[in-house]
């Protein structure tokens, strides 16, 4: 992309050939040599505006530096901070999916690693609420499709008691959720808001990083 900067400021931007009332057409192939373009006050242009720009920022009034010894126009803008309350609801929304990702991350029970997928808490919800047809179930861990060893022999008490453990992991993400969501509504500075730290306190996961 190319730029006439005279004046000291950006007077065109364009691609491709460049077309001169009175003067011609100058094509692309020619602008790409420096010493040629320069000769119309052409430069590369290069827009940055948007570096920078997310959530919590927005763009502000656009600057064109002069050429550098590059021969590169840079255009940039001033990030302006959104307001306050936009920056909480994208940090309440963050602390939210973290909540949803933790509680679906699965439990260590009887030093076993079992998913607290949706699919596998319903099937554990579903063999809870009929009762058992015998006196063991076999249950699939985190680690079976790998290790067919690892599938989990349990007995009613037993199973009774991973869904205790189940609830009270996802019980323990919610209140988690709910402390840090309390935190930021309480805070009033933008930039505290923007950093605030919502990763502490969470309830432990099975390490499946070896798998």
């Amino acid at each position: 992309m190319f730029c006439i900067y005279r004046d000291g400021a950006v007077q065109k931007v364009f691609r491709g050939e460049l077309k001169i009332e009175r003067g011609g057409t100058y094509p692309a192939a020619w602008l790409r040599v420096r010493e040629s373009r320069e000769t119309l006050d052409v430069y590369i242009f290069e827009d940055q505006s948007k570096n920078g720009t997310n959530e919590f920022y927005s763009m502000g009034a656009a600057t064109d530096a002069a050429p550098n010894d590059d021969g590169i126009v840079i255009r940039t803008t001033a990030k302006v901070a959104k307001s306050v309350d936009i920056a909480k609801k994208v940090i309440v929304s963050r602390i939210k999916d973290m909540r949803t990702s933790v509680a679906r991350a699965g439990v260590i029970y009887d030093s076993k690693n079992f998913s607290t997928d949706a699919s596998s808490v319903e099937n554990i919800n579903l063999l809870e609420s009929k009762g058992f047809d015998s006196d063991t179930i076999a249950w699939e861990t985190m680690d079976t499709p790998k290790v067919a060893s690892t599938v989990y022999t349990a007995d009613e008490a037993k199973f009774s008691a991973l869904r205790t453990v189940i609830a009270t992991h996802f019980k323990s993400c919610t209140n988690n959720a709910q402390a840090h969501i309390t935190a930021v509504n309480d805070l009033t500075d933008f930039d505290d808001v923007v950093a605030y730290d919502f990763t502490g306190n969470w309830p432990s996961n099975p390490d499946m990083s070896s798998e």
